[in-house]
């Protein structure tokens, strides 16, 4: 009998991250502006790849692809959201 792979699992703490992302980047979007009023694009790119990746691996899905796998995994949340936080802070 052969073993059945193991199926996908929603991971809430991630889903969690990208549903709050989600909404303190559409509720404040003035935390990613630089002091002169301009756009702070590097930060909303970091931000939401962490987003991207919380939602993905939130509800349970993870890609076949390995370059799709890596930087839609947690690992790569983890990543954006530290060069978020370096380039706001």
């Amino acid at each position: 009998m052969k073993a059945q792979p193991e199926l996908p699992r929603p991971r809430a703490a991630l889903l969690l991250l990208a549903v709050a992302l989600m909404l303190g980047l559409t509720l404040a979007p003035q935390l990613l502006r630089h002091a002169d009023g301009s756009a702070d694009t590097l930060a909303a790119l970091w931000l939401c790849w962490a987003m991207c990746a919380g939602f993905v691996r939130g509800v349970g899905f993870v890609p076949v692809s390995r370059p799709l796998r890596w930087l839609l995994g947690a690992p790569a949340c983890g990543l954006a959201l530290a060069l978020a936080a370096w380039r706001v802070l």
